[in-house]
């Protein structure tokens, strides 16, 4: 990487550290061990609500609920209903790993299927590896595939249950295990980096699902000169309502 990529990476990180707690990847606020995490234990009907914000201007964006419509040794089959009430049907693995779900509402996502409300992973994405204690970290590689072009793009993801963490959502205050993961898309064309994303979940045992949900994505354009090389997705967070 050039000189400049190499300053523009190290702005990223310092700009990072000094996200607050629970605003991203800024230095955790562990609170006491809570022990090993099992898997989710997930029944046909439960629901969860979420509202999505957008973390640069702190608007919030709309509510989403997830419902899951039928659980078995496969896995979760869930409707996801959009803000506008939009529906989509989703599928996951049993421990919410991703295998086909909506790509509305997650930039990153939209990108890699323009053309189709939906975008499958092979295997799934990021399946976290229960039982999970804080410290605990792996890495996988999926393949996300376009369902309308069936175009793939390959994906590194590295996983790490930093601690656990004193967090606070519309539906209360709980100490979740926060999970960060860095994943990196190999999008890339002769103008462009690769897609970098970040994202961290905050799982909550009782509630069979994350807490909340905070992700930034950027890349570079090799076009442009300066600051404006890197191009940031959204920052957005989901927190838990109900």
């Amino acid at each position: 990487m050039h000189r400049l990529g190499h300053v523009l990476l190290l702005l990223v990180g310092v700009l990072a550290g000094c996200a607050g707690p629970g605003g991203g990847l800024g230095v955790p606020q562990c609170a006491p061990d809570q022990g090993t995490v099992e898997g989710p234990k997930v029944r046909a009907g439960d629901a969860w609500t979420y509202r999505q914000i957008d973390d640069y201007t702190k608007i919030e964006r709309g509510v989403f609920r997830l419902e899951a419509l039928a659980v078995d040794a496969e896995g979760i089959a869930a409707r996801l209903t959009l803000p506008g009430g939009e529906t989509a049907e989703e599928e996951y693995d049993p421990t919410w790993a991703w295998k086909t779900v909506s790509n509305r509402g997650w930039d990153w996502l939209t990108r890699l299927a323009p053309g189709s409300g939906t975008i499958s992973f092979s295997p799934p994405f990021d399946s976290t590896p229960f039982p999970l204690r804080a410290g605990q970290s792996w890495r996988n590689r999926v393949v996300a595939i376009d369902p309308v072009t069936q175009a793939r793009v390959p994906i590194e993801v590295r996983g790490t249950a930093r601690c656990w963490e004193r967090i606070r959502v519309p539906a209360g205050e709980f100490v979740a295990l926060r999970i960060e993961r860095d994943a990196y898309l190999q999008d890339l064309e002769w103008y462009r980096s690769q897609t970098t994303l970040r994202q961290v979940d905050w799982y909550l045992p009782q509630l069979n699902r994350s807490v909340m949900t905070w992700h930034d994505s950027y890349h570079y354009d090799y076009r442009q000169r300066g600051p404006s090389a890197l191009i940031r997705g959204d920052r957005l967070r989901w927190e838990w309502v109900r």
